[in-house]
């Protein structure tokens, strides 16, 4: 499925738009980092954009997912 980024959260949290089922935040599944440099990473190659998201199951109310860019 392909969903527009909206926000960066943090350095594996995202905001997208429209919701995937209830949830509009995506975590990618397998990323365990902190930190303000992976968060301006992350912002840099995905906000704005759209991208395709292979849900892999749900942690704290986000989809967490399979990360691939169009």
């Amino acid at each position: 499925m392909q969903r527009k980024v909206r926000k960066v959260i943090d350095g594996y949290t995202f905001e997208v738009s429209p919701k995937i089922g209830k949830s509009k935040y995506v975590r990618l599944a397998g990323i365990k980092t902190h930190g303000k440099k992976a968060y301006n990473k992350l912002k840099e190659l995905i906000e704005g954009k759209t991208v395709t998201i292979i849900p892999k199951g749900k942690s704290y109310d986000r989809v967490c997912e399979k990360f691939g860019e169009d």
